[in-house]
């Protein structure tokens, strides 16, 4: 098996390594700091096994309402691509994460809920209103 390793900046605190050359896709994430920004979804769903560290995730439903929710390391959770959340807290230092991913769905979005619900793509820079995430909803 010829594995190939694709490292990825994403930002100052959160950086990844694709793994290439398996029959799946996956990656190993790095976050040495909370989410920088507005909350996101993502363009597949996934299954995340926290490796080493653990995180504190704020997660928005429908209406845009939060609540926390805690990663422990050495547990897995499945991740649907409509899942909105932030990483807002590392409580043991740096997190490590392999990301089983499941196939392309949708672009990933980014989300504001401060004056109402609001999304962008990640390459847009106009927001969209919405009454209700529609996608999270059912």
């Amino acid at each position: 098996m010829d594995l190939q390793f694709h490292h990825e900046r994403m930002n100052d605190q959160f950086e990844k390594w694709h793994i290439l050359g398996l029959p799946f896709d996956c990656a190993i994430h790095h976050f040495t700091g909370p989410d920088q920004g507005d909350p996101h979804d993502h363009p597949f769903n996934f299954t995340s096994h926290i490796l080493a560290g653990g995180y504190t995730e704020e997660v928005f439903s429908p209406t845009g309402a939060a609540a926390l929710v805690y990663r422990h390391p050495g547990t897995a959770h499945q991740v649907r691509a409509t899942h909105i959340h932030r990483i807002i807290d590392l409580p043991l230092g740096d997190c490590w994460t392999l990301i089983l991913a499941g196939p392309h769905e949708r672009e990933t979005r980014f989300w504001r809920f401060s004056d109402g619900i609001q999304s962008r793509a990640w390459h847009e820079s106009d927001w969209t209103r919405h009454d209700i995430i529609s996608d999270l909803a059912a």
